[in-house]
């Protein structure tokens, strides 16, 4: 079995929330996310969510906490997404340029996300009341991940 490990940050300013337009080779409608992606070997979730903000949207952030973990099935592969709720510091909007699947970085007004498609729909939840759902990050690790490791003792090593 093949498992990917995504972050994703879900940043909220005035009344409205952060989100990236993809649109997909085979899929006739775009829909919108958070921006976020890939954890990278070595990685941290907070590192690639930070990353992976700067790079679809342009912007810089803070991760305030953990709002929710979510696994899907994609084919073959196991994907587990972790969303962060953070708070930008600094950068200037835009989307992702040369990106495939990147078509638009925009502030959504809260009132009007129910005109898109926007996955996973708990987004809105926690946009709605960004600090309600957030575990902070000093009350849970983020250390880097390594999929391919085996299990300890799966050798005949002690725990």
């Amino acid at each position: 079995m093949k498992y990917r490990l995504r972050a994703a940050c879900v940043c909220v300013r005035e009344g409205a929330v952060l989100l990236v337009c993809h649109r997909k080779p085979g899929r006739s409608e775009p829909y919108w996310v958070p921006p976020g992606g890939g954890v990278r070997r070595g990685e941290t979730l907070l590192e690639a969510a930070v990353r992976e903000l700067r790079e679809e949207a342009g912007l810089d952030a803070r991760v305030r906490g953990l709002l929710g973990v979510r696994h899907v099935w994609e084919q073959e592969e196991a994907v587990f997404e972790a969303f962060l709720a953070a708070e930008v510091t600094g950068g200037s909007l835009r989307a992702e340029s040369g990106h495939s699947v990147v078509q638009a970085a925009e502030w959504v007004p809260l009132g009007a996300c129910h005109e898109r498609v926007v996955y996973p729909p708990a987004v809105l939840v926690w946009a709605s009341d960004p600090t309600a759902h957030v575990v902070p990050v000093d009350h849970f690790w983020m250390l880097p991940l390594d999929l391919t490791a085996s299990p300890a003792g799966s050798r005949g090593e002690g725990r």
